[in-house]
């Protein structure tokens, strides 16, 4: 049985004033909000989740296929590869169409009460 993984953008200020975005992969998104915020020296907000009903070792494959398809607005100053040209946020959907491989795209209200969650959690 696959179990869902997911793969997501994450933005913030800083994020917007230098053009780009954070594109990341998880197995659990609730607690990705809680580890791991490379290059979030002001923290983030998920903007866009996408839920597959792929396995985490499959994921690892297709976010390496991702990175080699745009690799052209890839942006990496030394640090994590996971950040790019905010125009990938247009072209992902129909890429994984293209590969095709579902999804669930996560609605306003629910990436509200993920934010809300991770925020709460990451006060005490």
């Amino acid at each position: 049985m696959n179990k869902s993984s997911y793969i997501y953008f994450r933005d913030n200020e800083w994020y917007k004033k230098e053009d780009i975005i954070k594109l990341g992969i998880t197995s659990s998104i609730i607690e990705r909000g809680d580890t791991y915020i490379t290059g979030e020296i002001y923290r983030g907000k998920f903007i866009k989740i996408y839920k597959l009903n792929i396995n985490f070792k499959d994921l690892n494959t297709l976010d390496k296929i991702i990175k080699n398809k745009f690799r052209y607005l890839n942006i990496y100053y030394g640090g994590g590869t996971e950040f790019y040209k905010r125009e990938i946020i247009n072209y992902l959907e129909h890429y994984l169409s293209s590969l095709k491989i579902s999804y669930e795209l996560f609605n306003e209200d629910e990436l509200k009460r993920i934010n809300r969650k991770r925020n709460i959690s990451n006060d005490y």
